[in-house]
């Protein structure tokens, strides 16, 4: 016969196999994905698309210029910047899935790959990011390009010692973690290959001129190097690590507690049915696991570097969100597809009338529906879709509030710091406070306000503020929970009126033509 089906599918394998990968993730992501910018950092990214300016945090330090620079293009033709993120994100879930694919059949196996990839889609860490407007799924993407690109290196491949170079350099336009954390393991696959120096030399050069390709761009428009540090120093060191890590000042309960978060993430990450089927695969393979060869296997050695840097810095020094572990969250699908496989086989060495695909595609159905339950269903780890439409219904009950007033004699004060970069973005012509309490020393609690006016943005910190009101302020828009402790004070200091919106969104606000100055948790307001 002319045409030869099973030969022409066998043939064409990986396409088709690629092809299916690509339209389970496009079909479960476009589902669910956010309606509005999911949170501060998204405003950021937003900003920097009209204006790339790190001083105003558009976007925050470090700058992720390319991460920028992407979604710029992108919004040319979606005109939406929350739509081009999300555009990006799907984008790069289904490149990070491919590549998980080809690196996995190249070190194990057709069948591995394909295990490992289906449980990388169904994660719901992995998923979560691919919904949203947040640059997170960067991670995913270059730290596997980076170890794909090193372990052709480490096979011996010669061309990809530039290329692996390239990429690592060029990934830190999107997240400047990964230069440092993936730099181990494109090290060890040069020495396993113990290329010659005049070749090393050459690839160190490409690392260093694609990093600059970055960097230099980035502290020109940020004002020069010493501006640059300043700004990493200020919102990375003393904003983030001082609060959580022992070794720079922070109390132990915020290093347990950022560890326990660390914990909880990893746990999510290799999925806690996964983690059920790891121990039994263990106890089952207990004389092969823990045996000394094991370690010195260089696809051991390879995954071990690829998750160790980024797992210390976040055990020792700091970690925000679930989205950092996407870094080397790949590995935690590749290690249980190996598992998953080889259990499969070794139960049907064990037990004949049990077949090994059979064993495998029970196992597989169980971590994805896992997988899919936590993803579905609202818990307290927040990457879940019950959170996207949580963030969504607190963006569109803060665009209906503003629209209810006049911003010429209307100013907005919001008690949680992450919804005032919302309201100044969808309605910049608004005076905005926001206010919100910090742990500081023991004992001590930081008070912050941001005050944005005329687009422009002043950040005040102490314990006791107070606001000056003009003549011609008439209203204040309460953007707060009923039932927060800042809303209790507040009503027995000053009359609350009420505005029900048509989606049952409750609008609080106070008129002040009769007022005169009040004061309400340390913070007093003046009509002037």
């Amino acid at each position: 016969m002319w045409f030869n089906l099973k030969r022409v599918l066998t043939e064409r394998l990986d396409i088709i196999i690629l092809l299916i990968f690509f339209l389970t993730v496009f079909l479960t992501r476009i589902p669910f994905t956010s309606k509005f910018l999911y949170q501060l950092d998204s405003v950021n990214y937003a900003l920097a698309f009209q204006h790339f300016n790190i001083n105003l945090s558009q976007p925050q330090a470090p700058g992720y210029i390319f991460f920028v620079a992407l979604g710029k293009f992108i919004n040319i033709f979606f005109n939406n910047p929350n739509t081009s993120m999300i555009f990006i994100s799907i984008v790069f879930s289904i490149l990070t899935v491919f590549l998980v694919y080809l690196l996995v059949k190249q070190m194990f196996s057709r069948e591995i790959a394909v295990v490992a990839s289906i449980l990388l889609i169904f994660n719901p860490i992995f998923w979560f990011y691919g919904e949203i407007a947040m640059i997170y799924m960067s991670e995913a993407l270059f730290a596997t390009l980076i170890a794909y690109t090193s372990y052709k290196l480490l096979k011996g491949d010669d061309k990809f010692l530039y290329l692996s170079s390239i990429a690592l350099g060029l990934s830190g336009g999107f997240r400047q973690d990964l230069i440092v954390f993936m730099f181990p393991l494109w090290l060890f696959s040069i020495y396993y290959q113990n290329f010659d120096y005049k070749k090393i030399f050459k690839a160190f050069m490409l690392l260093i001129a694609s990093t600059l390709l970055w960097f230099i761009p980035t502290i020109m428009l940020t004002g020069g190097l010493w501006k640059y540090l300043q700004l990493d120093h200020s919102q990375l060191v003393v904003g983030a690590i001082q609060l959580n890590s022992i070794f720079f000042g922070a109390t132990m309960i915020n290093q347990l507690t950022m560890d326990n978060e660390l914990l909880s993430w990893t746990i999510l990450g290799i999925g806690f049915f996964s983690i059920i089927i790891l121990l039994f695969f263990t106890f089952f393979n207990l004389k092969r696991v823990f045996i000394l060869s094991n370690f010195k296997n260089s696809k051991i050695i390879f995954l071990i570097l690829w998750i160790i840097p980024a797992f210390l810095f976040y055990l020792l020094f700091y970690i925000a969100i679930p989205g950092y572990t996407l870094v080397y969250l790949p590995v935690f699908a590749i290690m249980m597809g190996y598992v998953i496989v080889n259990l499969s086989w070794d139960i049907n060495r064990k037990f004949k009338n049990i077949s090994a695909r059979n064993f495998s595609l029970l196992i597989i159905i169980l971590c994805v529906l896992f997988g899919v339950t936590q993803f579905i269903s609202p818990s307290i780890s927040g990457v879940d879709y019950g959170n996207i439409q949580f963030e969504d219904s607190n963006s569109q009950y803060i665009n209906q509030s503003l629209t209810e007033f006049n911003p010429g004699n209307t100013i907005a004060f919001l008690t949680y710091m992450t919804d005032w970069r919302k309201s100044t973005y969808y309605e910049p012509n608004y005076e905005t406070y926001s206010y919100s309490n910090v742990n500081n020393t023991p004992g001590t609690t930081l008070q912050i306000i941001n005050h944005y006016k005329d687009h422009e943005m002043n950040l005040i910190e102490g314990q006791n503020f107070e606001i000056h009101l003009n003549s011609s302020t008439d209203n204040i828009l309460w953007l707060d929970y009923d039932n927060s402790e800042f809303y209790k004070q507040l009503q027995s200091k000053i009359e609350i009126k009420t505005i029900i919106l048509p989606d049952g969104f409750v609008v609080y606000y106070s008129d002040l033509k009769n007022i005169t100055n009040f004061t309400v948790d340390n913070i007093t307001f003046i009509k002037d």
